[in-house]
């Protein structure tokens, strides 16, 4: 079976680092997949298939049995060149997003088209469902072989907090992680901040907090690497979060987290350990504390974490992987 994956800028971030996980364990399981980008192959990341610049080359009408669109205008794109059978695979309802509120009703439009979806998270099919009558196949991402526990067995001060997202994107909560780690330090705790972002830090971040690292569109191996060596990490998104990579990362790398009580929190964990209002940056406070200064939750949280993360691990993620794509393409119309 011929699968691509189509991509719009191939920037980086979580949802193109899933599309090549997930385009490299097909290819490891003898499909033929390529990757199809609006953009350059990143150098951040490698895939073992054939990687297509759409400004270079364009591919023949009807060259796979699959086509699977990664973002709603990718969408438009598969159907102008008609490569073949589409599937939407939807890892964030785009129309939630605020900088997108421009595009809303086209992306309303765009999800009205009667393609099978792939969905990262069992709340977002849910949603696809209901909202918009969709046949969904749940595929969640899977763990970089990066992401590896420590051997830490207990933190000492100053304790290592970790925040990752861009801080002007509201669903990912990164204002009320930091307003969190002011509560903390003004309790007498001794914190390094560490924060990942794909941008720059701003003014009006670091009027909230000044991080003493900052880290600017790292590579996932020196992510991995920043996440293995954290005491805590704080992941406060809200509902609009489609996944949720740090969080699981951090729980694959042996780190404890404070996390939200959102949908895709909850499947994630297994609502194993609390989850908290995102809002609520005193309960985070509490909680991350809590968890900092009492060694058998530390450890509890380290250990619960690692063992949820194995559901997600590459073996288990490839079957459902490879199920998927045989649903979809018996769910398939032909272009």
């Amino acid at each position: 079976m011929k699968i691509a994956y189509l991509l719009d800028r191939p920037e980086l971030c979580g949802g193109v680092k899933v599309v090549f996980q997930h385009a490299t364990l097909l290819f490891d399981h003898g499909f033929s997949v390529d990757i199809i980008g609006i953009g350059k192959q990143p150098d951040w990341i490698s895939f073992p298939g054939r990687y297509i610049d759409l400004a270079e080359h364009t591919p023949a009408r009807q060259s796979y049995d699959i086509v699977i669109t990664t973002y709603w205008s990718t969408i438009e794109v598969a159907e102008q060149l008609e490569l073949g059978p589409i599937v939407h695979y939807c890892q964030g309802y785009e129309a939630s997003h605020p900088h997108l509120e421009a595009q809303w009703e086209d992306i309303r439009t765009i999800y009205k088209k009667r393609y099978p979806c792939f969905a990262v998270s069992d709340f977002l099919a849910e949603f696809l469902s209901e909202e918009f009558d969709k046949n969904v196949f749940v595929v969640p991402p899977c763990i970089d072989n990066f992401f590896t526990p420590s051997l830490k067995t207990f933190p000492k001060e100053p304790f290592k907090v970790l925040v990752s997202g861009i801080f002007e994107a509201s669903w990912k909560g990164v204002e009320v992680a930091l307003n969190a780690i002011r509560t903390m330090r003004l309790s007498g705790i001794d914190i390094q901040v560490t924060r990942i972002s794909l941008i720059p830090t701003t003014s009006e971040e670091k009027k909230i907090l000044e991080a003493e690292n900052y880290v600017i569109a790292a590579h996932p191996e020196v992510i991995a690497e920043i996440t293995r060596s954290a005491d805590i990490v704080l992941f406060a998104s809200s509902w609009e979060e489609g996944f949720g990579l740090p969080l699981l990362e951090a729980m694959a790398s042996g780190v404890p987290v404070v996390a939200s009580d959102i949908p895709s929190a909850r499947q994630i964990t297994k609502q194993q350990f609390a989850l908290l209002e995102p809002s609520n940056s005193d309960a985070f406070a509490r909680e991350a504390m809590h968890i900092l200064t009492t060694p058998e939750v530390w450890q509890q949280r380290k250990s619960v974490g690692l063992e949820l993360s194995h559901t997600f691990q590459k073996d288990n993620v490839s079957q459902i992987l490879i199920n998927a794509i045989e649903w979809g393409h018996s769910h398939c119309t032909p272009t």
